[in-house]
C-alpha cells in the first residue's frame, strides 16, 4: 500500500481521536433502555423493542409512567416484554428422602410504552436530539426516495424491499451523527434498479 495513503488515513484518525471522537465506534446506542432505571433489556426484548418502529430507545410501564407523574396517551397500547428467573422451591420430604431444592423457571410477561406514548411531567430527563431541517429537506427532495424506517439495531439499506433501516434519532448521540450514518445509507439506494442500476 502507499505510504502516503497510509499517512493521510493515519493522521486523519488522530485528529478525530485529538477531538475526543473514536472515528470506529457507532455513534447510536438504540439498545433499548428502562426509562426510569435506565437499565438495557436484554435477550429476546431488545429485538422485540428496537423493531417496534418508534424513535426513541425509551420504555416503561404504565405503573412506572405513573410514578413518576407521567401518563399514558388515550388509545396508545403497550408493547409486550417478556420477563424471565428461576423460582427456588423446597420439595417436600417424603419417608425415604428429605426435601430437595429444586429451580423452576418462571415466566411472566410485561407490557411497556414507548416514551412517545406518553405524556411525561416537565424536567424528565430524557436526551432530545433536534432534527436539522436543512437535512431533512435533502431526503424530502430526493426524487424515487426509498422507504426509510426507525427500527433495528443498526443501520442498513435492503436492496430487496428498497427500505432504509436506521434506529431513530434519539439513538444517536447527536444530529450531525444521524445525519452521517442516514446518508451513508441512502447513498446504497443510490444503485437501486430504477435509480443508477449499479
Amino acid at each position: 500500500m502507499n505510504n502516503r495513503i497510509v499517512s493521510i488515513v493515519t493522521d486523519r484518525i488522530i485528529q478525530k481521536l485529538e477531538q475526543g471522537v473514536v472515528p470506529w465506534r457507532q455513534t447510536w446506542n438504540a439498545i433499548p433502555c428502562n426509562l426510569v432505571t435506565r437499565k438495557p433489556y436484554r435477550g429476546l426484548n431488545v429485538f422485540i423493542l428496537a423493531w417496534s418502529g418508534y424513535e426513541s430507545p425509551l420504555w416503561a410501564t404504565f405503573k412506572q409512567i405513573s410514578s413518576i407523574g407521567g401518563q399514558v396517551k388515550r388509545g396508545e397500547k403497550g408493547t409486550p416484554i417478556i420477563y424471565w428467573n428461576w423460582i427456588e422451591r423446597i420439595e417436600e420430604a417424603d419417608e425415604q428422602a428429605e426435601g430437595r431444592e429444586r429451580r423452576i423457571p418462571f415466566l411472566r410477561y410485561y407490557s411497556v410504552f414507548n416514551v412517545s406514548q406518553c405524556v411525561l411531567p416537565e424536567g424528565t430527563e430524557i436526551p432530545a436530539v433536534e432534527k436539522i431541517m436543512d437535512c431533512e429537506q435533502i431526503y424530502a427532495n430526493m426524487p424515487d426516495k426509498p422507504v426509510i424506517k426507525h427500527e433495528g439495531l443498526s443501520a442498513c439499506y435492503n436492496p430487496g424491499t428498497d427500505e432504509v433501516y436506521i434506529p431513530g434519532i434519539q439513538s444517536f448521540a447527536n444530529a450531525p451523527s444521524f445525519y452521517q450514518a442516514i446518508y451513508h445509507e441512502l447513498t446504497h439506494a443510490t444503485g437501486h434498479p430504477r435509480r443508477l442500476n449499479r
